[in-house]
């Protein structure tokens, strides 16, 4: 479904795209942000994102937080909702903002990592569903704490849900296989995982 409300830039940083799926009472929200800005590299971007039911109420509002890590970077945020308070609540859209942090900064020149499509999408047997990546460290470091944020689109390209993974090590010029139990509305036809240094 298309965001009903999306702050299309603030301070130089770009909301590219958001959605959401849910499975039952747990909804994961997926925004997507950029920036070209260098001085944005090392600041704190924030996504508050609005829950809204078919008559547009406001039914949970929950916010993440994550930092760049090179200029033009497809950034994921993945924004988490528990609706077990008030079962069988349908999110039937969503209203995101951006704001982003002005501490100046300094975080040491990493090189950029590409985003990874999955191998597999999988379903099992009580309807989750398991999308398979295998997520390369093509530098010549080690990267420590990375973290990576998974995007799910439907046939038409909207964004129905996500998740996030947090591989401990990924060695130089290696791979390791992350599996995520991804949470989206219907079965999703393609994953992309957008890995990120840590911070």
């Amino acid at each position: 479904m298309t965001p009903a409300g999306i702050a299309a830039t603030t301070s130089g940083v770009e909301l590219v795209d958001a959605g959401f799926g849910q499975r039952g009472e747990y909804v994961r929200g997926v925004a997507i942000v950029t920036t070209d800005n260098d001085q944005s590299v090392g600041e704190f971007v924030t996504v508050s994102m609005n829950f809204l039911d078919a008559s547009g109420a406001i039914v949970g509002t929950a916010e993440q937080v994550e930092s760049f890590a090179w200029a033009g970077q497809h950034l994921v945020l993945p924004i988490w909702l528990d609706l077990s308070a008030t079962p069988g609540v349908e999110v039937d859209d969503i209203d995101a903002s951006i704001s982003l942090s002005g501490y100046g900064r300094n975080r040491d020149k990493v090189d950029p990592l590409e985003p990874v499509d999955a191998r597999e999408i999988r379903e099992g047997q009580l309807g989750d569903t398991t999308a398979v990546f295998e997520v390369e460290n093509p530098t010549d470091s080690d990267i420590d704490n990375a973290r990576i944020g998974i995007v799910c689109r439907d046939a038409d390209g909207v964004i129905v849900g996500g998740d996030s993974a947090y591989p401990n090590r990924i060695a130089a010029g290696k791979s390791v296989l992350v599996e995520s139990d991804i949470l989206t509305t219907g079965k999703p036809t393609t994953c992309v995982a957008y890995p990120s240094h840590g911070i």
